[in-house]
């Protein structure tokens, strides 16, 4: 929202050099993140524990690890590739008293479903208080920045007038105060102003 056309058009022509673009809402950022920018973290963990599986029912290692990895990417291919919802293509492959349905009886008495919801939550707490933490630091510096600077010009009889030429002094009981208190980049940045 708000974003020019074309600047859209550049973002999603820059991006979609990495791979596929969606087009989301500010407010969708953290959502994203928990479920796109760490999923590879979540899969990783399930394409390690069907390989293990596969390992304790006799398959080698690099057998069992290429077979599970190969079964998510080709699953996710289908998705993608399909468009259909992941439950009709799950039933798909679902035979009525079938081996399949067995392994998502036990995937589900598990609570793998409510697992993945867990840690699209936990990752949205972790955010909220990156987003405090961040808040909480900007108003820290922000009154670190301006505090000084008001006590100063209000010690002071003579404070910086805007009328004041850049190129001139700032007043001497205003100067020494501030230089004190302030970074010089601060201090440098309200002789420019003023």
């Amino acid at each position: 929202e708000g974003v020019p056309a074309a600047a859209l058009e550049d973002a999603k022509t820059i991006f979609g050099a990495c791979g596929d673009v969606v087009v989301l809402q500010e407010k969708d950022i953290e959502a994203v993140t928990a479920v796109s920018g760490c999923g590879p973290g979540y899969v990783y963990i399930l394409i390690d524990a069907l390989a293990d599986a596969g390992v304790m029912a006799g398959l080698p290692r690099a057998t069992a690890i290429k077979l599970a990895a190969q079964t998510f990417a080709g699953s996710g291919r289908m998705v993608l590739e399909t468009g259909l919802h992941p439950d009709v293509l799950r039933d798909q492959v679902t035979s009525p008293g079938g081996t399949t349905i067995a392994g998502i009886h036990a995937l589900e008495n598990h609570g793998v479903r409510g697992a993945m919801y867990d840690a699209v939550q936990a990752v949205l707490a972790v955010v909220e208080m990156f987003v405090q933490v961040s808040e909480n630091h900007f108003l820290m510096a922000f009154h670190a920045v301006t505090t000084p600077v008001l006590m100063a010009v209000q010690a002071s009889e003579n404070t910086c007038p805007r009328s004041m030429p850049k190129d001139s002094a700032m007043p001497h009981s205003v100067s020494q105060n501030w230089e004190k208190k302030l970074p010089m980049a601060v201090h440098a940045s309200c002789r420019a102003v003023h």
